[in-house]
C-alpha cells in the first residue's frame, strides 16, 4: 500500500473494511478483529493510529513484536488458522502496520474459547443468541434449513398427499 493510499483511508475513518489500533500490548484485541473480518468480507486493521485517525506510529521495536506476534497469533488463537499479510507504511508521521485479513474460506471462525465474531459497521461484535450463531453456520454452508432435523418428528407427520402434489 502506497503512503497516498494509506492517508485517503486514514482520512474516511473506521467502517466496515478498516480498524485502527493504536498499539497492540497483548492479542486478544486482535484476535477479535481478524475474526470478525475473517467472518465477514475480509478488511484491514491499521496499527499505530488511534480510533479518531490520528497517527501515533510505531516504533521499529513495536514493528519487530508485532512480526513475531501475527504468526502464532493467527495460528494458535484462532480455529481453524488464518494466513494475514502485513506490510509497514513509511508516513511522515511514524510507521504504521497494514495487516489484510481475508475473507474466510472456512467459516465460521473463533477464537479458543469458541467466540465467534462478526465485523457489523465500524465494530466487531461477539455472537451471542443460538440464531446468530446458526445463521453464520447456515451460510458457510455447514448446516442446510431442508437437512435439520425437526424435534420429536417422524414419517407419520408428513401429509403423503401434499407431498406427492409438490413433486
Amino acid at each position: 500500500m502506497e503512503p497516498e493510499e494509506l492517508i485517503e483511508i486514514i482520512l474516511k475513518g473506521e467502517d466496515s473494511n478498516y480498524e485502527f489500533k493504536s498499539n497492540i500490548s497483548h492479542g486478544s484485541n486482535l484476535v477479535k478483529e481478524v475474526i470478525a473480518f475473517s467472518n465477514s468480507q475480509g478488511g484491514v486493521i491499521l496499527i499505530g493510529l488511534n480510533d479518531d485517525g490520528e497517527i501515533e506510529g510505531l516504533s521499529s521495536d513495536d514493528i519487530k513484536w508485532l512480526n513475531q506476534l501475527l504468526p502464532n497469533l493467527a495460528s494458535d488463537n484462532i480455529r481453524p488458522s488464518i494466513t494475514l499479510n502485513a506490510q509497514n507504511v513509511s508516513l511522515a508521521e511514524g510507521l504504521v502496520m497494514v495487516i489484510s485479513v481475508p475473507e474466510g474460506v472456512n467459516k465460521p471462525y473463533m477464537d479458543n474459547d469458541t467466540s465467534i465474531y462478526v465485523r457489523n459497521g465500524a465494530r466487531s461484535q461477539k455472537l451471542r443468541s443460538r440464531e446468530e450463531i446458526q445463521r453464520t453456520f447456515q451460510s458457510a454452508g455447514l448446516i442446510q434449513a431442508d437437512a435439520t432435523p425437526v424435534a420429536s418428528s417422524s414419517l407419520a407427520d408428513l401429509d403423503a398427499q401434499y407431498f406427492e402434489y409438490f413433486f
